[in-house]
């Protein structure tokens, strides 16, 4: 992950948005980018360089993402309800600053709702162990995802993984 790359792309306005959330959340951040790194990590382990691109990869890393986010701010001490909160509120930030087609933001905004969904429901049935296990369950999703052509057609996605590239 180039963090320069990252930071010189983004607007003054949003460098400075950027700054508030990492003054106001040290440790919501930290496990942000502790989260990210290791998403990366697992993604690219899986996936090469595929991920990178609008697939079922893709997906995966966006809701595994999500899931890392939970899981490090969970073991920072955060309740369940704030670290889901925290997940939701700086991937969407991510999205909005790093901008993408319509159809890759809508894709990429319900992978991470998809991946905190997962989370939820492993949550409320204690199921929760461990990082390995969260990525077996992910990979099975991965097998389900459902290819989109339309910002509608998630619609008919609900709790399912979405891409709009074939690998």
């Amino acid at each position: 992950m180039n963090i320069g790359g990252l930071l010189k792309s983004l607007s003054i306005s949003q460098l400075f948005k950027l700054s508030l959330i990492v003054l106001s959340k040290p440790i919501l951040f930290y496990c942000f980018t502790q989260a990210t790194r290791r998403c990366i990590s697992i993604s690219t382990m899986y996936f090469g360089d595929a991920h990178n691109k609008n697939n079922v990869a893709n997906a995966f890393r966006h809701a595994l993402w999500n899931m890392l986010i939970i899981a490090y701010c969970l073991k920072a001490g955060k309740t369940f309800k704030n670290s889901c909160n925290w997940a939701k509120y700086i991937t969407d930030w991510h999205e909005k600053a790093f901008k993408n087609s319509e159809l890759a933001e809508a894709m990429d905004l319900h992978n991470n709702a998809v991946g905190r969904a997962i989370m939820k429901e492993e949550f409320q049935h204690k199921k929760l162990t461990s990082i390995e296990k969260v990525v077996i369950l992910l990979l099975k999703e991965v097998k389900k995802a459902k290819y989109i052509e339309r910002i509608n057609d998630l619609k008919s996605a609900e709790k399912s993984l979405v891409f709009i590239e074939y690998i």
